[in-house]
């Protein structure tokens, strides 16, 4: 036992280390609209931090006529999205190390039985000047549309609002910068948007204020979050590609940028699909309208005899639901009107 007096021993070992605290208080102003599902605030965190979250509000309506004097329900709910669940990479790569100090693999993912998937000290990111790029595509693509069907495509439009410019707007919510895309307003005939129009000069690569390359992981953990907290799994598929990214392997002979994979700036299938950019919608309410099943029940469906004596009757109408359901008992469909004698020799399916 150590000697109390002697200072090498372990009892007097004390580390009491402090940790820092910080105001991460602010104010964000923006407009909505009913059912945007908008990231008023995204903080990312190391771990060991502690933060502590509240929330007040003030909302305005735009008037019409008035302004809306009814009643209107907003919802702040905070979320926590571990990025090795967007790619299970992340663990070893955000060491910003390929192995240890022995020179040991530090890779926590294996491929194979015997060796482990290859670890860099790169994130997948994406270029700022593709997400202006994909942007302008989706409004040119507007405009192609109504120059040869003289109306706006449905593709182009995200809950009644222009695709790019939803996507302007989260991009925003989320911090990747300013896009002035969201005010793109598009007219039959009228030039193409170019970078160019946005008042600065792309071509100026020294200064290039478009030349950064942006992570991904906070429109990953956006889709992360839609998916598993505001989609109605009855209707809505749940989209694996827009809140995982485990297809980009570490490799040091290769970039994990993705902004080759952008669909409308680089002309590829699934344009019409969600994708990563698009902002998400909240649901209605669930009702007897909004409730209802893909299907009446699981499993095949019922045929019910109908066991009521040896009368007759005479079907003398039927609804469209109802046609082609009476059968005989050999499989025969009856035609209209035809009478149906009840002693088990004919049956409907329910």
């Amino acid at each position: 036992m150590a000697n109390r007096s002697n200072i090498m021993g372990l009892h007097g070992l004390k580390n009491k280390t402090s940790k820092n605290s910080f105001d991460l208080s602010h104010r964000n102003l923006f407009t909505a609209k009913v059912g945007e599902l908008i990231p008023c605030s995204v903080f990312e965190l190391n771990p060991g931090d502690t933060i502590n979250l509240d929330t007040s509000y003030f909302t305005r309506t735009a008037p019409l006529d008035s302004a809306a004097y009814t009643r209107l329900r907003e919802n702040v709910q905070f979320f926590f999205v571990p990025y090795s669940q967007l790619w299970k990479y992340f663990d070893s790569q955000v060491m910003n190390m390929t192995s240890t100090s022995n020179g040991a693999d530090i890779s926590r993912v294996a491929s194979g039985l015997t060796s482990n998937s290859k670890i860099t000290t790169q994130m997948p990111f994406v270029q700022y000047k593709a997400l202006h790029e994909e942007l302008t595509a989706l409004a040119n693509g507007a405009i192609d549309s109504l120059d040869t069907y003289s109306f706006v495509k449905d593709n182009f439009f995200n809950n009644g609002e222009y695709r790019w410019s939803c996507s302007a707007k989260l991009l925003q919510m989320l911090g990747y910068g300013n896009f002035p895309e969201q005010n793109f307003s598009v007219t039959k005939g009228q030039s193409k948007y170019v970078l160019d129009s946005l008042g600065i000069d792309v071509d100026n690569q020294p200064t290039n204020a478009y030349n950064l390359n942006m992570s991904i992981f906070r429109l990953l953990a956006y889709h992360k979050v839609c998916n598993d907290h505001y989609t109605y799994r009855q209707w809505q598929p749940y989209n694996a590609y827009l809140c995982n990214v485990d297809y980009l392997t570490p490799d040091k002979s290769k970039s994990l940028d993705i902004s080759s994979l952008l669909p409308w700036k680089n002309n590829l299938p699934g344009k019409d699909n969600l994708t990563l950019l698009d902002m998400r919608f909240s649901n209605l309410p669930l009702d007897y309208f909004n409730g209802v099943l893909p299907t009446p029940q699981f499993g095949s469906e019922s045929v019910v005899n109908l066991n009521i004596g040896s009368s007759s009757f005479t079907t003398t109408g039927r609804t469209k639901s109802d046609e082609g359901e009476w059968h005989s008992s050999s499989g025969a469909s009856l035609p209209t009107n035809a009478t149906v004698l009840t002693n088990n020799d004919f049956g409907h399916d329910a």
